[in-house]
């Protein structure tokens, strides 16, 4: 039987080993966290309009966390900052 976790480490090993894994591992905080991921934006080069990678293969630490994120345990919340004008960074978590 083919479990969604194994599903996910063929797609992205190195966020399921490296990120996910010891996250789902911490015994759940009383309070919630949070990650902030400040500029997010930055040294980004997909412009508006622009076809972002299949879901598959993100190029960017955007695209990675936009398609990803639901996969964070519940206690922790993702954060953000993007520049207002970079619309197509902002459309990936909206």
């Amino acid at each position: 039987m083919i479990t969604f976790l194994r599903l996910f480490a063929l797609s992205n090993p190195s966020l399921l080993r490296c990120v996910l894994l010891p996250l789902l591992s911490v015994k759940p905080p009383q309070q919630s966290l949070f990650l902030l991921v400040d500029s997010i934006d930055e040294g980004c080069q997909l412009g508006e309009g622009e076809q972002r990678s299949s879901p598959g293969s993100p190029r960017t630490i955007a695209e990675l966390l936009a398609s990803h994120h639901e996969f964070l345990p519940p206690w922790l919340l993702l954060i953000c900052s993007a520049r207002r004008q970079n619309k197509a960074i902002t459309k990936l978590f909206t």
